[in-house]
């Protein structure tokens, strides 16, 4: 973990402070787990400020191009992924429950905020369960089709001995 990378939630939002970076996909051990290959970044924006509440809140924005495994041929599968979100920072576990929403996750103050394992969740949320091509040879099937055609057909001897009686 980078000190550069860790903040004080609070201060920071309070602040309106911003913090931009870039981190290497293999610095992200979860993330790294779940790729084919882990060359490349991802390229992150944190802006504190207030929200319409004037509670603190953190906005992050979140760019990369991850590469998976498709489903369907088994080849590389390159995922743009592109992801804003909210955090509001608050001071007690009953402020968490009453403003975490859809529109708006809440964390407790921290002094240490790790910013790369928000990063890391943020990709991770918006990575495919089952990643596919669009459009893709599905070179199973293709192969099974091409050893279809070269076998004999175990039937072709009965329809002989039919065509004689």
């Amino acid at each position: 973990m980078s000190e550069q990378f860790v903040i004080h939630n609070l201060a920071f939002a309070e602040g309106k402070q911003r913090l931009e970076g870039r981190v290497p996909l293999q610095q992200l051990p979860r993330l790294a787990a779940s790729l084919s290959r882990t060359d490349g970044e991802v390229r992150f924006v944190v802006q504190g400020g207030v929200n319409a509440l004037r509670l603190p809140v953190l906005d992050i924005s979140v760019e990369t191009d991850v590469c998976q495994v498709c489903q369907r041929c088994l080849q590389p599968f390159t995922h743009a992924v592109s992801s804003q979100n909210r955090l509001v920072v608050v001071k007690t576990q009953e402020q968490v429950e009453e403003y975490d929403s859809d529109d708006e996750d809440a964390v407790l103050v921290e002094a240490a905020f790790d910013v790369l394992t928000w990063v890391e969740d943020e990709v991770l949320l918006n990575l495919s369960f089952a990643p596919r091509h669009e459009q893709c040879v599905d070179i199973a099937a293709a192969a099974g089709a091409v050893a279809e055609k070269e076998k004999p057909n175990p039937f072709a001897v009965l329809a002989k001995l039919k065509t004689r009686h």
